[in-house]
């Protein structure tokens, strides 16, 4: 996986400093790499690679370690939601299953669109732009 993307780079390169405070505490680099070098190890076990990782994307730690195991593990994830309800999330996870591609090698993340315009449509972020991203940003 590109560096830029990597919570295992930023823990080899930065491994006690601060990368997340959640609820009074706080997560160096190296125990977000930790939790989510576990959690791969988890997912890895019990999915299937050939879809995106439908992921209910809360504000909470559980789903900041998920998304960072799905990336370090360069698996698809499907943002869905909070607020949706169960028949409108397997409608989004269907859409885009249905689509019967496979994924670009490098596509990172599926959202949907609201919606408001009519049906909502699904729309990946790739790696490879994030990257690309990331050195501009950083120049």
């Amino acid at each position: 996986m590109s560096e830029a993307l990597s919570i295992r780079a930023a823990a080899d390169e930065s491994p006690a400093v601060p990368a997340l405070r959640w609820n009074g505490a706080s997560y160096s680099f190296a125990a977000l790499a930790e939790k989510a070098d576990a959690r791969l190890h988890a997912l890895n076990d019990a999915r299937d690679r050939a879809r995106p990782y439908p992921l209910v994307a809360a504000s909470d730690l559980d789903t900041v370690v998920t998304l960072l195991a799905l990336l370090e593990g360069r698996m698809p994830v499907l943002l869905l939601h909070p607020r949706l309800v169960a028949a409108e999330r397997d409608a989004l996870v269907s859409d885009v299953s249905r689509a019967g591609r496979a994924l670009p090698a490098d596509a990172a993340v599926i959202i949907h669109t609201s919606g408001t315009t009519g049906t909502p449509r699904a729309a990946a972020a790739f790696a490879s732009i994030e990257i690309s991203r990331n050195r501009f940003l950083n120049r």
